[in-house]
Order: structure tokens, then C-alpha cells, then sequence
């Protein structure tokens, strides 16, 4: 069990050496805002976690209304993480945040196939993902025993009570996995009132289950072309990212790259033989 922060530029610059110091074990930084723009202080929040040895994870606020925006929107993530040095790893975790109300009001099928079109673009790329909801939206507007990966949910069980880091929540109220699903809950969102050193005002607290490690992702994802693609690419030093990807596929004959494993397949080949122009 571990307890834990989730943030993003809502609550301006944090002094990470004083977030450490008051016991914090992991942070979840926000990647990017609706825009597609990085969070404005995902730099900032990024070097923080990393000079102080906090253990660090992505989230998402999802805003898409079709599978093809899920898959724009996971893209633009990957490409904002790697170009803060933020490589494919499946300790790596991009967590999709399902909770914007027009999304919801989709209905339960399109909810789920916008989170699946989200995390196959996400573990496609190398990295772990999970599904971040409330409680009411994962019990009532997602059909959750379709869903096998793991859960960080929220449930404020003490409404806006105001509560120090190092509160340990009420078991009593902790969310339940949905009957007939594997997956597993990996983290409770417990109060968006929490106040930790380090941070002006309120900060979402969480306490964390089972370690990153452990997010339950398909394993034929890690099998795929793709993720072997970029394997490869990082074992010859070369840059990895989609970006760069689609840049060699352009200057190997294949338009309109995209990743998948057919293209990257051609790619494979021509690495191999020793023939892939790299650029």
C-alpha cells in the first residue's frame, strides 16, 4: 500500500522537494490539456519527481466523442511524453481518464470502445494504460465486466472534508471491481480535498494497491510488430517516438503510416536485410 498525489496545472508550480519530504510515494502528472497543448507545468512536474525519486504516471483527460479522436488523442500523449524523454516502458503507465460528461452520455458501448481505440493506440506504442473513473460512471455508464485491465477509480467518500496526507481512507467505502471482470483495483482516488507540503490548496489524494508493475495489459499487445518495431529502433539508437517513426516509413516507400503491425511488419523486413533508411 502506498500513498500517493494526482496533479496537474490546476494547482501551479510544487515544490517536489517538500512534496517528498512530506511522504509522498508516487505522483500522477497530467500529460496534456483538451487542446492537445502539454499541461503547463508537465515539464516542471516532470524534472520535480525525478530529482526527488518519486515514481511517476500519466494521465489523460479523455474529451474524445469517436474511436478516431480516442486514437488522436493517445497519439498526441506519446508524442508530448517521449519529447520529455518519457520512453516506452510497461512500468510506464498512461492512465485514460473517462469522465467527461458528453463522452458518458454516449452510452455504455461507445464508452467502452472509445477507452479500448485509446489504450491500443497507448500499449501499441510500448506502454502500460489503465482506466481511471468514478465510481457512479464505472457502476452505471460503462459496462465494467467487459473491461480485464487495471482500475484507478474515485469515490469522496467524505464529500469536501478537507484531509492531511497520510489519511489512510475507510475500507468501508472503497469501489468494488464489477462482477465477472479480471480486473483489478489498483488505486482509490479518495478526496479531492487534500492538502500536502509542498502544494498551495487542494490536491487530489490517492492510495495505490499493487505497483505499476502490475497493470494487466494483454499480453499479445507486447508481441505485436509495433512494439517490436520500437525495440529495435532503441537497440540501434535510434529514435523510436511515432513521430520519427512515420518520418522513416515516409522515406522507405510507406505513405500514410499509422503503426500498424502490417506497416511496421515492412519495416521489420527492411531492417533485417540491412536496407532501412533511417532518415
Amino acid at each position: 500500500m502506498r500513498l500517493g498525489i494526482d496533479v496537474s496545472d490546476n494547482q501551479g508550480y510544487i515544490d517536489w522537494k517538500k512534496v517528498k519530504a512530506a511522504g509522498v510515494e508516487y505522483a500522477i502528472l497530467r500529460s496534456t490539456r483538451g487542446s492537445g497543448n502539454p499541461d503547463k507545468q508537465l515539464a516542471s512536474n516532470i524534472k520535480g519527481c525525478q530529482d526527488n525519486g518519486i515514481p511517476v504516471e500519466f494521465y489523460k483527460y479523455s474529451y474524445a466523442m469517436s474511436n478516431s479522436e480516442a486514437k488522436k488523442e493517445a497519439l498526441r500523449v506519446v508524442e508530448v511524453l517521449q519529447g520529455y524523454g518519457i520512453m516506452p516502458g510497461k512500468d510506464t503507465v498512461i492512465w485514460a481518464d473517462i469522465e467527461y460528461g458528453k463522452q458518458l452520455a454516449l452510452g455504455k458501448k461507445a464508452v467502452l470502445e472509445i477507452y479500448d481505440n485509446f489504450k491500443e493506440i497507448i500499449v501499441n506504442s510500448g506502454y502500460g494504460c489503465g482506466l481511471y473513473m468514478g465510481k457512479y460512471a464505472y457502476e452505471h455508464q460503462i459496462d465494467g465486466s467487459l473491461i480485464h485491465d487495471d482500475l484507478w477509480m474515485a469515490r469522496y467518500y467524505a464529500g469536501d472534508e478537507v484531509m492531511q496526507f497520510g489519511t489512510i481512507p475507510s475500507d468501508a467505502y472503497k469501489p468494488v471491481v464489477a462482477a465477472g471482470s479480471r480486473s483489478v483495483l489498483n488505486g482509490w482516488q479518495f478526496t479531492s480535498h487534500g492538502r500536502v507540503d509542498g502544494i498551495n490548496g487542494n490536491v487530489d489524494m490517492n492510495i495505490r494497491y499493487t505497483e505499476c508493475r502490475n497493470v494487466t495489459v494483454e499480453p499479445q499487445y507486447y508481441d505485436t510488430p509495433e512494439f517490436t518495431l520500437i525495440d529495435c529502433l532503441n537497440k540501434i539508437g535510434v529514435d523510436s517516438s511515432y513521430n520519427n517513426r512515420k518520418k522513416i516509413a515516409i522515406v522507405n516507400g510507406i505513405t500514410n503510416y499509422s503503426g500498424t503491425a502490417v506497416q511496421n511488419v515492412e519495416l521489420l523486413k527492411l531492417m533485417k536485410k540491412g536496407k532501412l533508411v533511417k532518415k
